[in-house]
This record gives C-alpha cells, structure tokens and sequence, in this order.
C-alpha cells in the first residue's frame, strides 16, 4: 500500500503533536517531581519515626503483656487471700459467739460471788457478835476461875489484858 505524500504530512504531524504533548507530560513530571521533593523527603522521615515507634510500641507491647501476667497472678493470690480472710473470719465469728457464752457465765457466776459476798458478810457480822458475846463470857469465867482460886486459897495472878 502506498502512502501518499499528504498522509505521510499528517502521520508525521500526528506524531509531532504526540511527542510535543509526551514532551509536556514529561515538563509536568518533573516539575511535579521537583515539586514533591521537599514532601517525599518529609514522608521519608516522617516514615522513619513512625517505624521507631512502631519497634518502641513492639517493646512496650511485650512489657505490657508481661505486666499483665504479673498483674493476673496478683490478682490470684488476692483472691487467695480473701479466700483465706473468708475462713479466718468464720472462725472469728465462732470465737465471739463462744466469748460472748463465756461472758455470759461469768455474769451468772458473778451474781452467785456477789450473793456469797453478801452470805459472808451476813455469817461475818454474826461471828463478831458471837466474838462479843465470847468475850463477855470469857470475862465472866476469868472471875469465876478467880473466884474458886480466892475461895481455894491458890494465888492467881492476872493475864496481860488485865481482865
């Protein structure tokens, strides 16, 4: 197939016209990429710090998780613990209620002390009448004691008390 000069001029303005607009594809693509430069550098360091903190976030996880273990068997022996407290203070509870029946024994055996208290003060205040009335007697048996002595004709002599 043979071309003709005029399609021959039009393919080559065709292609003319495609290089100039790839030549002003390529102007843009470099202005953009002069232009974005400055903000890929950024991006870069930007990325940089973001991958830092990712490996910090990476060692802060791990002692996070390790915390959490630690955190968990704490919160084992707590629950341990008040498990113990529990069963601690059921016994607690069994030794005030056994106080509070030895408390109230001790009242009633207080009530029976205060009663013999009062039953041997009473016995008390008898005996030192008897003691009076002894003493009294005892007077009189001395005198009759000297009396027979006197009348028997033996010296008596008297105790200290001078009775």
């Amino acid at each position: 197939m043979a071309r003709s000069f005029a399609d021959l001029e039009a393919t080559v303005e065709r292609t003319v016209s495609r290089v100039q607009r790839n030549e002003e594809d390529m102007t843009a693509i470099g202005r953009t990429v002069l232009e974005t430069h400055d903000d890929v550098r950024d991006l870069k360091v930007d990325v940089n710090w973001l991958t830092q903190d990712m490996g910090r976030l990476k060692i802060d996880m791990h002692g996070i998780k390790h915390d959490m273990v630690v955190v968990k068997q704490d919160v084992s022996g707590l629950k341990h613990d008040v498990s113990g407290l529990k069963q601690d203070m059921v016994v607690v509870k069994q030794d005030i209620s056994g106080l509070k029946h030895d408390v109230s024994g001790l009242k009633q055996d207080m009530v029976v002390v205060k009663q013999d208290i009062s039953g041997l003060k009473h016995d008390v205040s008898r005996l030192n009448g008897n003691v009076d009335g002894l003493t009294g007697d005892m007077g009189w048996l001395k005198r009759a004691v000297q009396a027979l002595v006197t009348h028997q004709g033996v010296a008596f002599e008297a105790d200290d008390t001078g009775e």
